[in-house]
């Protein structure tokens, strides 16, 4: 699917904004504090129901204003796929936020993100390597929950069963018996998610690799994935039933896919430990981007990419290949830069995009593109 048309209503310095966007690549480009990384984030709000930068989405509202307005029509890839659609989300200072599909409430941010698939890549996306394991078990659900229809299910019931057990861990002297069921329930949600994330890292690494050939050899890169509990329990039920007497003890559940780590090794050793700045970068986009490519592959349609400051990521020659492999996507995208010159030589990679100049909160069309 893709976007043709965005408006956006009291969103930062965003007062009243609309764009007519092309079904491929969109190019905005201006000043600092100008309005780029806004317009992002309000694909993030539509998409994810919070932005890539701030959990509190009130923060975003206009000062001079009492609410926040984000709204698309989305258009299917091909006529095989669901008609057009109007998608759009409110958040008032005061009260929840509210979402819609074509004038019916969206339930939650996961059923939001099943109607605008969208990959976002922007400077704190680099810290995938050298941050937390949260930001890489993040990156590796975004994957499965998108291509797998059952994974959905499994997610939300393992967070009830973990909820619940968790309730009772804080309780303090519970029994193994009161336990028992809620245990049972965690382990069997838990294994069925563990089984599919190493099953989607095992399809995604080759085109990891795929992606890494673009830019010249980082070396072996290989994508191994730890469920979050010892090796030495035959399953998770086992762990959790070992583990009991440390979870009363620190009111909470340590072992079970909530744990899980995904380790990016290159030549057998950890990414962030052996690659430059520079080369981290490169990985982190052949991982998103080798994300987005099985996406289209097994959804049969692409998502949209959403990537900020693209040339302050880069250099001139690695720019212009992450652009190719963008463009390769053949989906649609919206990249930020200050400067319109740092795209205007890679016409052949970016195609026939449209440019927008961003300035003090407003987006102006540009006749000749890039």
């Amino acid at each position: 699917m893709h976007i043709s048309r965005l408006d956006l209503f009291a969103l930062r310095n965003l007062a009243d904004v609309r764009l007519q966007c092309n079904p491929h690549s969109n190019i905005l480009y201006g000043q600092n504090g100008s309005g780029k990384t806004s317009l992002l984030e309000g694909l993030s709000l539509l998409s994810r129901a919070r932005s890539f930068r701030q959990r509190d989405s009130k923060t975003l509202i206009n000062y001079q204003a009492q609410e926040l307005v984000v709204s698309a029509r989305c258009e299917p890839a091909s006529a095989e796929f669901v008609q057009t659609y109007t998608l759009g989300i409110k958040r008032p200072r005061t009260g929840s936020a509210q979402a819609r599909c074509n004038g019916q409430p969206v339930a939650s941010a996961l059923d939001l993100s099943s109607l605008l698939p969208l990959q976002i890549i922007e400077p704190q996306s680099f810290s995938l390597l050298e941050g937390g394991p949260l930001q890489r078990r993040q990156f590796i659900d975004w994957g499965v929950f998108h291509v797998e229809q059952g994974y959905k299910a499994h997610w939300r019931a393992y967070q009830r069963g973990l909820k619940q057990r968790n309730e009772l861990l804080r309780r303090g002297r519970i029994s193994d018996e009161l336990l028992a069921p809620w245990s049972a329930i965690v382990a069997e949600h838990g294994t069925a998610l563990g089984c599919f994330r190493e099953d989607y890292l095992a399809v995604l690494a080759p085109l990891v690799t795929e992606q890494l050939s673009r830019y010249g050899a980082l070396g072996d890169v290989t994508l191994a994935y730890q469920p979050g509990w010892s090796v030495e329990y035959a399953n998770l039920l086992e762990a959790l039933v070992a583990s009991q007497d440390r979870d009363r003890r620190r009111g909470m559940t340590t072992v079970g896919p909530h744990r899980g780590e995904l380790r990016v090794l290159v030549a057998g050793r950890v990414a962030s430990e052996v690659l430059s700045r520079g080369e981290i970068k490169l990985l982190v986009y052949a991982l998103k981007l080798a994300q987005a490519q099985f996406y289209a592959k097994k959804c049969g349609e692409p998502c949209v990419l959403a990537i900020d400051d693209l040339p302050a990521e880069l250099d001139y020659r690695h720019r212009g290949e992450v652009l190719a492999a963008v463009a390769a996507l053949k989906g649609q995208s919206f990249i930020t830069g200050v400067d319109r010159a740092d795209f205007s030589p890679f016409h052949r990679e970016i195609g026939s995009a449209s440019m927008f100049h961003v300035e003090h909160g407003a987006v102006t069309a540009e006749k000749d593109a890039a």
